[in-house]
């Protein structure tokens, strides 16, 4: 029986390959299971975290040489256009990395993206404010009730996705702790607004000091980007229905720390002495009349 010392490169590289997908599929299903049963698994989540953790560190040390074939491999460019940015990202948001200019590569390779290749060509040209479906009692056209999200790929160290936002529809204010994010309108016209914080949140209220860092419009083919430290809690608004493609780097996880939180602007009587210019946001519960449904991927074919 051959050792993977012994083994062909091409072998290692499957091998690693092989090992890295079966971690990230894992983590999939338990992130699908914590939906359903959130207190239930949340013990399950931290162990399952952990074992991934140490399970990634062993390959390095032990097949260092198998787990740079590995990368060297799918850094390569590919003639898929999402592929091409899942690679990027792999090359890019690495686990303890710091992110910040690395992220060009990726936006360059968001901006290659088309509402077509992700298979949202039917959404692109539904007709003003309503959503294509297959069949049903309603014909082929239907108002959307709610934001849509389109999971195409994630792993331990980032994720990708799709939100498709009906006409006059909101995400609410929200952060990422800890977390960047590449984004691109693949369709449509978005308002949205981003906030810097500024010092430490306010006694137990949690309310934060913020600066408006973001006000603008941005439109299909805009890409952009968020960090920990610079407009990490955003808002968007569809002026037009639009479709945002989202690469989140490292993903969500609340079992390490990285749990979405709510705001809401808020007026403060009296106003602190040092309030000139500031935006003050209170965390909130999330808005009960905002409602995401994911919806199958139809785009492009991922690479395993």
């Amino acid at each position: 029986q051959a050792s993977w010392g012994a083994a062909a490169p091409h072998d290692r590289r499957e091998e690693v390959r092989g090992l890295m997908n079966f971690a990230a599929k894992q983590a999939h299903a338990l992130k699908s299971v914590a939906k359903s049963f959130p207190a239930a698994s949340t013990a399950a989540s931290k162990a399952f975290a952990k074992g991934m953790r140490d399970q990634r560190a062993r390959v390095k040390d032990l097949y260092p040489a198998q787990a740079s074939v590995h990368s060297d491999a799918d850094s390569k460019p590919s003639c898929s256009p999402v592929n091409d940015l899942i690679n990027s990202a792999r090359g890019v948001f690495k686990k303890d990395s710091v992110f910040g200019p690395g992220t060009e590569s990726v936006k360059e390779a968001m901006g290659k993206i088309t509402a077509e290749q992700v298979g949202l060509q039917e959404k692109k040209n539904a007709p003003k404010g309503l959503i294509p479906l297959p069949s049903g009692p309603f014909g082929r056209w239907q108002k959307s009730p709610s934001v849509t999200y389109i999971h195409i790929y994630d792993c331990p160290d980032f994720s990708v996705g799709i939100f498709c936002i009906p006409e006059n529809m909101t995400i609410p204010t929200h952060d990422h702790p800890g977390m960047t994010v590449c984004s691109k309108v693949l369709y449509g016209k978005v308002h949205t607004i981003g906030y810097d914080i500024v010092g430490e949140p306010m006694s137990s209220s949690e309310t934060l000091r913020t600066k408006k860092v973001v006000d603008e419009v941005v439109v299909e083919g805009s890409v952009f980007s968020l960090h920990p430290e610079s407009g990490n809690i955003h808002s968007f608004r569809a002026l037009e229905s639009c479709a945002i493609l989202d690469v989140l780097a490292p993903p969500y996880a609340p079992y390490e720390g990285r749990e979405c939180t709510y705001y809401k602007e808020v007026a403060l009587e009296p106003p602190p002495v040092d309030a000139d210019g500031l935006v003050f946001l209170q965390p909130m519960q999330t808005p009960r009349d905002f409602i995401v449904r994911e919806t199958e991927y139809l785009g492009e074919e991922i690479d395993s």
